[in-house]
């Protein structure tokens, strides 16, 4: 009896180890494309809405709170995030380049502190004031570079971010931009202006 036992048991387990294997199921997740997609198009969409805010923020509630928050730089954070929705949305290399990013981020709080530097206090103070300069993120940088640097070193400081941004954008070297400004004198005529001059360097990096 043991013995028959012993030959079922030994029979069903090597029937089972001859059954073939079920594939492993492999779980259902969206592919990696379909969420870049999705989030490349809800930041161009974010940037298309936050860079036409200063020229429709009486038509929302929504519109009018971006304006505040961002003034007229409003306009250039748009852009910004459309420029960043490209590196989702497109496979091409014009468009992926991190320094460039830098640069319009840089751009972005430099213009938003110089359009709320010319503000009397007055006018920090007022709400159509802000909606119409750099609303109330260029007034807290506005607020801080000052009460730390003054008015003299602050416009200084945004002034040279203003060109590191510049450089970082176009790809023009600083070295080239200083060459530009200082206009030499050669042969005893002036250096003629020449927008082929300054964005010699230009080109879009796919760093």
């Amino acid at each position: 009896m043991v013995y028959m036992y012993f030959v079922i048991i030994s029979n069903l387990l090597y029937y089972i180890l001859q059954m073939p294997r079920r594939k492993k199921k492999e779980p259902i997740t969206i592919k990696s494309s379909e969420i870049k997609i999705l989030v490349g198009i809800a930041l161009f969409l974010l940037g298309l809405t936050i860079g036409l805010s200063p020229f429709i923020h009486q038509q929302s509630a929504l519109f009018d709170t971006i304006t505040l928050q961002l003034g007229y730089s409003a306009i250039s954070w748009g852009i910004l995030l459309i420029y960043i929705s490209f590196f989702l949305l497109t496979k091409s290399k014009r468009f992926k380049s991190v320094r460039q990013v830098g640069g319009l981020l840089l751009f972005s709080a430099c213009l938003s502190t110089l359009l709320s530097f010319w503000q009397t206090a007055d006018q920090l103070n007022s709400s159509d004031a802000l909606r119409g300069a750099g609303g109330e993120l260029g007034k807290m940088f506005h607020l801080a570079l000052n009460s730390t640097f003054g008015n003299l070193l602050e416009i200084i400081i945004v002034l040279v971010f203003l060109v590191i941004a510049f450089s970082l954008i176009t790809g023009t070297t600083l070295e080239q931009i200083l060459e530009f400004v200082e206009t030499p004198i050669k042969d005893g005529e002036k250096k003629k202006f020449s927008f082929s001059n300054l964005f010699g360097g230009f080109k879009i990096d796919s760093d």
